[in-house]
């Protein structure tokens, strides 16, 4: 099942060509959004459901593996995987176990793995975590080990539509309702609460 904001029959069939002509999507085209897409093999489907989260067309896709003599209205699209970054763990302290237990805040750690070597960018772990789209973004957050506390920062691989205001995604700052601002009047010092 496929699940995009404004998806339509043209737009899932771009998204599908551009997937590599790995999936053909099906008749099933409903208002809220929510497509099926059929793969011509499993090891592809597995592929794009491990792969994502996916955008098209600056949207956020969302693909859910199908299941049996299920109602479609209990597809839950509120979730998706999505990979954090995880910046400031002192190099002998990133470990998966280290990295699970600083992000396990942001949601349910699916996976995660650790890249202590990368001494040049400080990206030194990184974890793929189920969010709940229906929350802000976690920014970061405060971890105290060894009686240090340090601030780690998180980055979210391939967002899509997200404000910088109220730190969720589905919209920009530009028309955010939770948290109004006139953006046109910031300045360059100005900082939002959610990044730049």
């Amino acid at each position: 099942m496929v699940h995009a904001d404004d998806a339509n029959s043209p737009r899932l069939a771009a998204l599908c060509k551009r997937l590599g002509r790995l999936c053909s999507p099906h008749d099933l085209e409903r208002d809220d959004g929510l497509n099926a897409a059929k793969f011509k093999l499993h090891t592809n489907k597995q592929r794009i459901l491990d792969g994502g989260p996916w955008v098209f067309s600056g949207r956020l896709v969302v693909f859910k593996a199908w299941i049996p003599n299920t109602p479609l209205h209990c597809y839950d699209f509120s979730t998706c995987a999505i990979w954090v970054q995880v910046f400031g763990l002192p190099l002998e302290w990133c470990t998966e176990q280290l990295i699970r237990k600083a992000v396990m805040t942001v949601g349910k750690v699916l996976e995660v793995r650790a890249d202590g070597q990368d001494t040049f960018t400080m990206r030194l772990g990184r974890a793929r975590v189920e969010l709940d789209f229906q929350h802000p973004l976690q920014i970061g957050r405060l971890i105290r080990i060894n009686n240090k506390t340090i601030w780690l920062d998180f980055r979210y691989e391939r967002l899509a539509h997200y404000c910088y205001l109220c730190g969720k995604l589905g919209h920009y700052a530009t028309s955010c309702t939770a948290s109004p601002v006139d953006v046109d009047q910031l300045t360059g010092d100005d900082k939002l609460p959610y990044g730049h």
